[in-house]
């Protein structure tokens, strides 16, 4: 932290009463030690040092200063041994659950970061359709899971992150994709690559689609997320997935989204944690760095925060599955 590196300078400095003895104990020049102190008295505006035959002393306003500075500094170190003895103390393991979707973004990150935290501990880690993880929360086999609801529903278990619209994914030339955003209308007139599976993404798209009277041209039903970007490679036809599932497709040229409006296909991402047995500190740690890295990636992978006015409560248990 650089503010606390300027306090432990300017503490050595009244320690030694001299820059030049102060640069020696840690290790760098005199010239970068007097551009320090003179940023940090620039800020304070004020002088914390005044110069004599034998080095530096330190002004009234100094002194105060530094008694301050010791305090913060102690109070820091305190807190840096209990966060140290803490992170001693998440061993064991944690099994977390996640769609695919999601897991494209946040699976990576939040091993290298869970493991940065906690070496001493295990991360489990599965894809898993999002159906499934309320009931594998509740059986005790998994720890932590993130799944899907309807954007107007409640939910039952955990906690609402982020929100997340269907894209229309196709190759890059695709001019039916030459917007940031297409109609439902304009959506469904293209041969699609769609789930079978009637929750998730083709749950909401059949129900948008009949509530307009419109028949879709579904060109082949797969239910694997590879296959489904596969096909689209292959030129079969577009997909509808979140965005997340083709952002890096779509950062190397290789595909085009546009975002589904009139009406948008909408859900949101629930995260949350076993109800079957307490919550272990490695499980604790699980969710919550998975909750700042979903909020973290949300701009990248296209996500929006929830808001509790997006909450319906006659659909309140329905659930996706993609």
């Amino acid at each position: 932290m650089q503010g606390l590196r300027q306090l432990r300078l300017i503490l050595r400095i009244a320690e030694t009463g001299s820059l030049s003895h102060a640069a020696a104990a840690e290790g760098m020049a005199q010239p970068a030690m007097s551009r320090l102190l003179r940023q940090a008295e620039e800020e304070l505006g004020a002088r914390l040092f005044y110069r004599h035959g034998r080095g530096v002393a330190l002004t009234d306003g100094g002194r105060r200063f530094v008694a301050h500075a010791r305090e913060i500094v102690r109070h820091y170190e305190e807190l840096s041994s209990e966060i140290d003895e803490l992170r001693k103390n998440i061993t064991g393991g944690a099994t977390v659950g996640m769609p695919p979707g999601i897991a494209r973004m946040v699976m990576v990150p939040l091993v290298l970061r869970f493991k940065r935290l906690y070496p001493a501990a295990t991360l489990r880690l599965q894809e898993s359709f999002t159906g499934d993880a309320p009931e594998l929360l509740a059986a005790g086999r998994l720890d932590v899971g993130a799944y899907y609801l309807r954007a107007s529903a409640a939910a039952q278990q955990g906690e609402p992150i982020l929100v997340e619209d269907a894209h229309v994914i196709g190759l890059a030339g695709n001019p039916a994709l030459a917007g940031d955003e297409i109609t439902l209308t304009q959506a469904v007139s293209l041969p699609l690559i769609m789930p079978s599976r009637v929750g998730g993404i083709r749950g909401n798209f059949n129900d948008a689609v009949a509530s307009l009277g419109l028949r879709p041209e579904i060109r082949v039903e797969v239910d694997a997320i590879d296959s489904m970007l596969h096909l689209v490679d292959e030129g079969i036809g577009c997909t509808i997935v979140p965005f997340s599932v083709a952002k890096v497709g779509v950062e190397r040229g290789i595909y085009r989204a546009s975002r589904i409006v009139q009406p948008p296909i909408t859900r949101q991402i629930t995260l949350a944690g076993s109800t079957h047995h307490p919550l272990t500190p490695t499980a604790r740690e699980a969710i919550r760095i998975f909750r700042e890295l979903l909020i973290e990636l949300a701009p990248k992978a296209r996500w929006t925060r929830w808001q509790p006015a997006m909450v319906d409560p006659a659909r309140a248990a329905e659930k996706e599955d993609l």
